[in-house]
């Protein structure tokens, strides 16, 4: 009995023991904690540069969508689009310093990767991968061989990120929902910044030689006018096929309000170039239909709102790109510079990026020739033909005739189910698209910019999607049976 007595009061004294240390709870802890995590907080926001702090700010978030990535490389690639367009980091500089596209690639190849030795399934390669490739790798001898090897490796460097995207894409956007969303994506931003410029034009807030203009929209390939202009009519084609196709009207109205303001957009831009751009887009669109009564009264339409609206400095800026003085006659004298540039380098050019830097010595002008390093062409093609030579120039040219012949291609499908529909006046958008980047590209150097690359992806993605299409379609084709047949 005493043993019985004693071991109860052990017990009583173990919970009250237990029940001593229990008034102090987990949320007892996590207040104070809280407390000292936002005085460490207030602390940094003080001492550290903006940069930094947005960059701290923006690391969780950062993080998650990583993660995300990991789990679906579809999403890493709608991030890199997201990125490489917008350029948010514009508006939040913080966002460069966690190099968001650059880690969304490596991590949509390292989840890409895993899923596919996974699920076995095998890649999705085409003859123009290789044509690629051996592009990148008419790049990757320039790094050694150009004056400036940092601007070649550069060039390199980009262009193997677009690659990679490329093979990712063509993979995992498998379905013409996938493949809408990418291009609703594409066609938000630039809508966004056709906003931007005309906003920028009606605020007066730029102007050369007492002419007024859109101004930079952004960094990088949005910082000069004429590739504002190029950015935009690689997208009108979209949006006018979108207002065409369209059954839903509520669609159709936003299809026409992005073309109106794209449109303007370009104009806003007072771009000689943008305007023979935008010429192409609309008309090859027209072409590429097959209700081209409806897109030429669409044409006649936006020709009337122009004149409307247009200022008259624009009329007299679009006369003058033909002039033999100025610009006109300085251009002829850059492209004159590549073609040389080209002889002495006929193989593969001069280097990435390097004709900037060997410009004085090729250049003939009556200025002293050392005032031209740096400068441009003034023309893709003399661009790719002075820096990467005859190989580079070819390979070029058989990447865009290539992905014109399976848009073409594409185009001739039978339009009876939706997603036939869809995969054709997709494919008429990205050809009007491609041309349209041609010829506002004959008139500024854009060999390295995201717009044909993306639009070359896009084409071959479309290509693979329509392939699967084709090939559902005919296994779900029903077999006719003869009359009187059976077992």
């Amino acid at each position: 009995m005493d043993k019985l007595i004693a071991a109860d009061n052990k017990v009583h004294l173990q919970r009250d023991f237990r029940s001593s240390f229990d008034i102090v709870t987990k949320r007892d802890f996590l207040i104070p904690a809280l407390l000292i995590l936002s005085v460490i907080g207030s602390f940094l926001v003080l001492v550290l540069p903006f940069k930094l702090l947005m960059s701290a700010i923006f690391a969780i978030p950062a993080a998650l969508i990583l993660l995300s990535i990991l789990k679906n490389p579809y999403v890493g690639i709608m991030i890199f689009y997201l990125f490489e367009f917008l350029r948010p980091y514009d508006l939040l500089p913080g966002l460069a310093k966690l190099r968001i596209p650059m880690l969304t690639v490596i991590t949509s190849t390292v989840a890409f990767i895993f899923i596919k030795a996974l699920t076995d399934k095998s890649v999705k390669w085409d003859k123009f991968n290789w044509v690629f490739l051996s592009y990148i790798g008419v790049i990757a001898i320039t790094v050694v061989t150009a004056w400036n090897n940092r601007f070649a490796y550069n060039v390199f460097q980009s262009m193997m990120i677009y690659f990679v995207v490329m093979v990712i894409a063509t993979n995992v956007v498998n379905s013409t929902n996938r493949f809408k969303s990418l291009i609703w994506l594409l066609v938000a931003i630039h809508f966004y910044f056709a906003v931007k410029g005309i906003l920028n034009y009606s605020g007066r807030s730029y102007s050369y030689g007492g002419m007024y203009s859109s101004g930079s929209v952004g960094s990088n390939f949005l910082n000069d006018e004429n590739d504002f202009a190029m950015a935009l009519n690689t997208f009108v084609p979209f949006a006018f096929f979108m207002m065409l196709n369209f059954e839903n009207i509520f669609k159709k109205i936003i299809g026409a309000g992005v073309l109106i303001t794209c449109v303007f957009g370009v104009v806003s831009s007072m771009s000689r170039g943008g305007w023979i751009g935008l010429v192409a887009a609309i008309g090859f669109s027209i072409f590429k239909s097959k209700y081209r009564v409806k897109g030429l009264a669409i044409a006649i339409f936006l020709a009337i709102a122009l004149i409307a609206f247009a200022p008259s400095q624009y009329w007299s800026e679009v006369q003058s790109i033909s002039a033999d003085s100025g610009t006109g006659k300085a251009r002829i004298e850059y492209w004159k510079a590549a073609v040389r540039m080209f002889m002495d380098n006929p193989l593969v050019g001069v280097g990435a990026a390097n004709g900037g830097v060997r410009m004085p010595a090729y250049i003939v002008t009556d200025r002293d020739p050392n005032t031209q390093w740096g400068r441009t062409f003034h023309g893709t093609l003399p661009q790719v033909l002075a820096e990467l030579g005859g190989l580079g120039i070819l390979l070029y040219l058989t990447m865009i005739i290539l992905a014109l012949r399976y848009l073409n291609r594409i185009g001739k499908m039978s339009q009876e189910t939706q997603d036939g529909k869809i995969l054709v006046y997709m494919a008429n958008s990205l050809t009007a698209a491609i041309i349209s980047y041609l010829v506002t590209a004959t008139f500024i150097s854009t060999a390295y910019y995201p717009q044909l690359w993306a639009l070359l992806t896009l084409s071959i993605t479309l290509f693979h999607i329509s392939k699967q299409v084709q090939s559902n379609e005919r296994r779900i084709k029903p077999v006719a049976v003869a009359p009187g047949g059976g077992s």
